[in-house]
Protein backbone atom coordinates (compact mmCIF):
# COMPACT_ATOMS: atom_id res chain seq x y z
CA UNK A 1 0.00 0.00 0.00
CA UNK A 2 2.82 2.33 0.82
CA UNK A 3 2.79 2.84 -3.70
CA UNK A 4 -0.50 3.94 -3.43
CA UNK A 5 -0.11 6.45 -0.15
CA UNK A 6 2.77 7.64 -2.87
CA UNK A 7 0.16 8.37 -5.72
CA UNK A 8 -1.84 10.03 -3.15
CA UNK A 9 0.16 12.34 -2.08
CA UNK A 10 0.87 13.73 -5.03
CA UNK A 11 -2.06 13.74 -6.22
CA UNK A 12 -5.04 14.03 -3.68
CA UNK A 13 -8.10 13.50 -3.93
CA UNK A 14 -8.24 13.36 -7.82
CA UNK A 15 -9.79 9.80 -8.68
CA UNK A 16 -7.12 6.86 -9.78
CA UNK A 17 -7.26 4.26 -12.20
CA UNK A 18 -6.18 1.01 -10.62
CA UNK A 19 -6.17 -2.23 -12.64
CA UNK A 20 -7.38 -5.36 -10.64
CA UNK A 21 -7.75 -8.72 -11.11
CA UNK A 22 -9.11 -11.45 -9.09
CA UNK A 23 -10.85 -14.98 -10.55
CA UNK A 24 -13.21 -18.08 -9.08
CA UNK A 25 -11.72 -21.02 -8.81
CA UNK A 26 -13.82 -23.89 -8.19
CA UNK A 27 -12.14 -27.50 -6.73
CA UNK A 28 -14.12 -30.89 -8.07
CA UNK A 29 -17.14 -30.44 -5.76
CA UNK A 30 -17.91 -26.92 -6.93
CA UNK A 31 -16.95 -25.14 -3.91
CA UNK A 32 -15.52 -21.49 -4.45
CA UNK A 33 -12.19 -20.28 -2.43
CA UNK A 34 -12.64 -17.25 -0.81
CA UNK A 35 -9.78 -15.23 0.73
CA UNK A 36 -10.57 -13.04 3.69
CA UNK A 37 -9.33 -9.55 3.63
CA UNK A 38 -6.89 -8.64 6.06
CA UNK A 39 -7.75 -5.20 6.31
CA UNK A 40 -11.69 -5.33 6.77
CA UNK A 41 -12.23 -9.07 7.35
CA UNK A 42 -14.76 -9.22 4.25
CA UNK A 43 -14.45 -12.24 2.13
CA UNK A 44 -14.07 -12.19 -1.50
CA UNK A 45 -12.14 -14.14 -4.72
CA UNK A 46 -8.56 -14.15 -4.74
CA UNK A 47 -7.30 -11.23 -6.14
CA UNK A 48 -4.90 -8.14 -6.42
CA UNK A 49 -3.86 -4.71 -7.46
CA UNK A 50 -1.82 -5.70 -10.83
CA UNK A 51 1.14 -4.95 -9.54
CA UNK A 52 0.95 -7.64 -6.86
CA UNK A 53 -1.10 -10.59 -9.08
CA UNK A 54 2.06 -9.58 -11.21
CA UNK A 55 4.92 -11.31 -9.26
CA UNK A 56 2.94 -13.91 -8.27
CA UNK A 57 2.37 -15.39 -12.09
CA UNK A 58 5.94 -14.68 -12.96
CA UNK A 59 6.52 -16.41 -9.43
CA UNK A 60 4.64 -19.55 -9.90
CA UNK A 61 3.85 -19.94 -14.06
Amino acid sequence: MAYIKRIRDKVGHEPLIMTSASGALLNDQGAVLLQSRADTGDWGFPGGWLYGVWRIICRHP
